[in-house]
Parts: structure tokens; C-alpha cells; sequence
């Protein structure tokens, strides 16, 4: 599975600072990360530079495929301003296809091969609004999206390795601090479950709680206005 996440909020929400810690997880595991990519071409390159092979099973077979994880704290560099051609890419490589082709009028034919791509990314509402315009809603890119928005910071954290406890500030520790319990739990965690490889297998028992969450979904959505 891969997400589309957005943190939207307006300047010094804190969005970034929210991603932070996230971010040195991803490096210390050695996640494939693209980097600021301002443009259509870019992306793609990076995409196709991401190609590896995935054992899968215990047959030897190697399935190829290309991977990677968008992480930008300023995703308006990405997006740009109303680009419906990389929107409409961008809907294309969530839905993970096991081959995209595009031909380009200047760059010959792109092409690739198992997309898998992942994305989370801190915009305002005003970039946001000028990098999907209203007539661009419709397209399909926002409703991939998991869009979590707030107005201001939840609490204001001086100092966040300290706690004041009575009139002591007592050390508390920082997640991107080396000697970090907590750090060294996620990261043990998190390199397991990034070793996990082959094809997903369903039975008869998953099929069922899905039919019967899948069928009432539309009843329990309650309408909203904007």
C-alpha cells in the first residue's frame, strides 16, 4: 500500500518540524528518497533511476520495480502552479501500474516499469489552492490524497528534549537523538517490516469483512457542505 499524505496549514503551522523526526527514520533505513524535484522530467528520471529487483517467494524469481518516496516539506516546488500534466501523472503512478508509458514530444518515450510511489508533503492552503486550481479538483489527484489540515500549532513546545516537572526542567529525551530508546525500537521495528517482500495472499475470511464494510461505506458518509 501507498498514501498521498498532505499537511496543510498556514506559514509556521509547524508542518515541517512535524516531518522531521520522520525524515532521519527514513535515512537511517535506507528508504529510496527523491529528491526536490521541480519539474515533470525530473520526477520521472527519478523514478526510472529507482528501478531494482524484489525476490519474491521461494521460486528465485526477481520482480522488477521502481520505487520511490516523495518527502517535501515544500511540495508547491513539485507541484508547481496548475501543471495538469503532472497531476495527472501523479494520479497515474498512485494507482502503482505494472507498466507506464508516455511518449514526450522533446524527450522521446518514457517508460516504466512496476511504479510504486510514495508521498507526503506541507503546503499552505493558498499554494495548495494555486497548484490544484478548482477546475484541476475534479481530476482525481486531491481525492487520492490524505489531506490533514490544521490552523495553528496544537501546543508550544519551547524546548522538546525538556519537560518542566514543578520548577525542574528535566531531560526527556530528543527521537532523532542517537541513544534514543524509543528511536532504536522504531527503527528495529520499521527495518523488519521493510524486509517483507512478495505478493500480498487473501482468503475467504478477509473477503468477507471487506464485502460487508464496502457495501455500507456509502450509508455511513455523512454528506458535507463546503
Amino acid at each position: 500500500p501507498n498514501l498521498f499524505v498532505l499537511l496543510v496549514g498556514p506559514p509556521a503551522a509547524r508542518k515541517g518540524r512535524a516531518m522531521s523526526p520522520a525524515l532521519s527514520l527514513l535515512r537511517e533505513l535506507g528508504i529510496t528518497l527523491a529528491s526536490d524535484c521541480s519539474t515533470r522530467a525530473a520526477l520521472v528520471t527519478e523514478l526510472k533511476s529507482s528501478f531494482s529487483g524484489l525476490e519474491t517467494g521461494n521460486n528465485g524469481l526477481v520482480t522488477p520495480h521502481s520505487s520511490l518516496t516523495i518527502f517535501n516539506k515544500e511540495l508547491v516546488n513539485l507541484l508547481g502552479y496548475g501543471n495538469r500534466e503532472l497531476l495527472g501523472d501523479l494520479c497515474q503512478f498512485y494507482d502503482c501500474e505494472p507498466r507506464w508509458k508516455k511518449k514526450t514530444t522533446t524527450q522521446g518515450t518514457w517508460e516504466i516499469t512496476n511504479i510504486w510511489l510514495n508521498l507526503i508533503g506541507a503546503i499552505t492552503p493558498r499554494l495548495l489552492r494555486q497548484s490544484c486550481p478548482v477546475e484541476l479538483v475534479g481530476g482525481g489527484f486531491l481525492s487520492r490524497c490524505c489531506l490533514i489540515y490544521s490552523e495553528k500549532p496544537g501546543k508550544i513546545v519551547q524546548v522538546p528534549p525538556y519537560k518542566k516537572v514543578g520548577e525542574k526542567w528535566t531531560y526527556i529525551g530528543d527521537l532523532e537523538g542517537e541513544n534514543n530508546p524509543e528511536k532504536k525500537a522504531i527503527l528495529h521495528d520499521l527495518g523488519a517490516i521493510s524486509l517483507l517482500s512478495g505478493e500480498f495472499k487473501i482468503d475467504d475470511s478477509w473477503i468477507e469483512e471487506w464485502c460487508k464494510w464496502y457495501n455500507g461505506v456509502d450509508n455511513d458518509i455523512k454528506a458535507f457542505h463546503d
